[in-house]
């Protein structure tokens, strides 16, 4: 799993490829809340769609707890392509503990969240 970390204007986004492997994605959430936190950024794209695998539900589980404490309150978007990947429960997981994380299948979408608009 690679990813790669690009500012645009109004938010950071991250663009992840190849197969999904859980302790590589928790160190991609590390380098982009230091990237995010460097540049002032409170909105935060994870753009999944060239990623590969199924997320096993610990997996999610795990990865909501990182959002969470790595980003607080700072509003987060991962895009995924669709499939049985987006269950809503990392993003359940990730508002239990303080985060602001939604999943979805389509980016206007995600970017909708990220500028301000209740879904």
């Amino acid at each position: 799993m690679q990813w790669t970390i690009e500012e645009e204007p109004d938010y950071l986004r991250v663009a992840v490829e190849g197969e999904f492997v859980l302790s590589a994605a928790l160190k991609m959430f590390d380098e982009a809340e230091r990237v995010s936190r460097a540049g002032g950024y409170e909105r935060i794209l994870i753009d999944c769609r060239a990623a590969a695998g199924l997320i096993a539900e610990d997996e999610k589980f795990l990865a909501g707890t990182r959002v969470a404490q790595r980003f607080g309150s700072a509003r987060v978007a991962a895009v995924f392509s669709p499939g049985p990947r987006i269950t809503g429960f990392a993003g359940n997981v990730a508002a239990r503990r303080g985060g602001n994380l939604f999943v979805t299948d389509d980016v206007k979408e995600a970017e909708s969240f990220l500028a301000g608009k209740d879904l």
